[in-house]
């Protein structure tokens, strides 16, 4: 099996891998630790980019924090909201949607944080799963799932008629548009950018997968001995990889529903699992304490994060859309900043062992060159 080095190229930003059979040297650079940052009193339940990528927020038992800007020691923006479990974000609008354990939506200012209007109780039980769908057809979909086994698809209407400009919690109705009644607790879900492809997983282990425009059931993902806490599908729509609560992450293909792998990944509970974009390498989170990096494609583990790094529990994570920076929440309550750096990764050869591999390749083609060129002219000598 010919041995790789994994690497992230400084100039397009994309994770590449190194193959030892080529010539190629270029410079590796994987994530490492850049900041550790406080503010919040309780464990940080999770972490969120911003559409743009330049602020992200932090979510608590008891608030919600907008950070950003290049001083990151105080959060910019505070609301105090107990209990928030899902958020997503209304891009046109410019509003971030809070879904909370009582079953309500929370509608904010994306940059101040202020509320904007509540819809108490949509939901008997509590919501485990908000997506705000991209504005299409004229109708601002947003999703809502929950653990009293229902999944509701609702239009937000923005009512922008001149009478109503003076009232706020009139321009803005939450209009029921359907429902799924489904078998057990929704646990997490996921609508693909793309809107081909709508999942769920279910407290009963399985990850159920539709196709979005006609709802019609296209896999059933069952393998996990433990019910799965989240999972994430490639940018491709090839992929899917799932943590459990059983400790694994499993690698899945899209099109058939085959498990490809299951890997060990973790000795405690696995709680966020993440692709980054545009490529099959995925990060996983883990209650032990670990920050993992793995590929998909070949299901190599590539590197530990957190290798000599003192942490707690890690509970979520989320990864920029270029890929350079990785957000980590734990039950510190700390946010950990992974960057991009010059350090080496190197898993399964030394740095200096690859140099020296590749000086020899280098001897060896040019004692080549230098016997074919005597050859050469031996044979035109031979010739005349």
């Amino acid at each position: 099996m010919t041995e790789k080095i994994y690497s992230i190229d400084s100039d397009n930003k994309k994770i590449e891998t190194l193959d030892q059979e080529n010539d190629e040297l270029s410079v590796k650079k994987i994530y490492s630790i850049g900041q550790n940052l406080g503010g919040h009193h309780s464990q940080i339940y999770l972490v969120r980019y911003s559409p743009n990528n330049q602020e992200f927020y932090s979510v608590s038992s008891e608030e919600i924090k907008l950070w950003g800007g290049k001083n990151l020691d105080k959060a910019l923006k505070t609301q105090n909201i107990k209990n928030i479990t899902s958020i997503s974000f209304e891009e046109d609008k410019d509003m971030l949607i809070a879904a909370t354990k009582k079953g309500s939506l929370y509608l904010l200012n994306m940059n101040s944080l202020e509320i904007i209007k509540i819809f108490e109780k949509i939901h008997s039980g509590s919501i485990s799963q908000i997506i705000a769908l991209p504005y299409r057809e004229e109708k601002h979909i947003v999703v809502t799932c929950s653990n009293d086994k229902t999944i509701k698809f609702w239009n937000l209407e923005f009512n922008d008629e001149e009478e109503n400009k003076n009232n706020v919690n009139d321009e803005i109705t939450l209009d029921f548009e359907n429902e799924m009644n489904v078998l057990d607790s929704v646990n997490c879900a996921l609508v693909t950018p793309d809107l081909h492809f709508f999942s769920y997983a279910l407290l009963d282990n399985t990850i159920k997968i539709y196709y979005f425009d006609t709802m019609k059931i296209h896999l059933n993902l069952y393998g996990h001995k433990m019910p799965v806490t989240n999972y994430d599908i490639s940018s491709d729509g090839l992929l899917i990889v799932s943590g459990s609560l059983d400790k694994s992450v499993k690698i899945w293909g899209m099109d058939f529903g085959d498990c490809h792998k299951t890997l060990p990944a973790h000795t405690d509970v696995v709680t966020c699992v993440k692709f980054i974009k545009d490529t099959h390498f995925f990060i996983t989170a883990s209650k032990d304490c670990n920050i993992k990096y793995y590929d998909a494609d070949t299901f190599d583990f590539v590197l530990l994060l957190t290798n000599n790094l003192l942490c707690n529990q890690f509970l979520w994570i989320d990864i920029n859309s270029e890929g350079t920076q990785i957000l980590a929440s734990s039950n510190d309550s700390s946010i950990k900043v992974f960057q991009i750096s010059d350090e080496q990764a190197v898993p399964k050869i030394t740095q200096q062992e690859l140099l020296e591999q590749n000086m020899i390749k280098e001897q060896e083609k040019e004692f080549n060159n230098m016997n074919n060129n005597i050859l050469g002219n031996k044979n035109g000598i031979d010739d005349n």
